[in-house]
């Protein structure tokens, strides 16, 4: 069973999918090319690599999916998640539209998405100012145009207000959706 988040920047994804790495899931951690932030510790949060290594690792087949936000590079490991599969662990991967389409065909029968929504904009801006991370009013204007159109096609939305809640809700649509029984 692979659970996929997806959602804008600063929405909770990375924080939900380490409450369920908590819980026994095996974590996938992606690789970028972006500067790692001060709250951040490599390996943990991300695989931070120079670009000539991700473009390295692309020309290898290396990633599930990989895609290129605000000049910065992103990638699954496949081989990773193919492992722990192998191994029967239950899967959480943070991804976008396309990977989490590219691990419905890769894994088919094995996908839960899930696209979380912020619960209010307001909040969304004033975490991602936190961040320092770019110019936030691109970032806001990206998240506002295409967050709709971005939620199409997976197995559940929610709106991220309360992290308890939501862990709660996440794995109960996952429990049903592969009916299993998660904690």
């Amino acid at each position: 069973m692979i659970i996929i988040l997806s959602g804008p920047s600063g929405v909770g994804k990375t924080t939900i999918s380490k409450i369920l790495e908590n819980k026994g899931f095996f974590r996938s951690v992606s690789f970028t090319t972006r500067k790692i932030r001060e709250e951040e510790e490599a390996g943990q949060d991300y695989h931070f690599i120079s670009k000539d290594e991700f473009l390295n690792k692309v020309q290898n087949n290396e990633f599930l999916e990989h895609v290129e936000n605000f000049s910065n590079f992103y990638g699954s490991c496949a081989f990773s998640v193919d492992s722990a599969l192998k191994q029967n662990k239950s899967v959480v991967m943070c991804l976008d539209q396309d990977g989490f389409f590219n691990a419905k065909k890769r894994w088919p029968g094995k996908v839960f998405g899930v696209f979380l929504l912020p619960p209010k904009i307001e909040v969304l801006r004033e975490r991602l100012s936190k961040r320092n991370s770019g110019d936030l009013e691109e970032r806001m204007r990206v998240i506002y145009e295409h967050s709709d159109s971005c939620s199409n096609g997976f197995d559940y939305k929610h709106p991220a207000s309360d992290l308890d809640d939501s862990i709660n809700k996440i794995c109960k649509m996952a429990s049903d959706f592969f009916d299993i029984e998660l904690s």
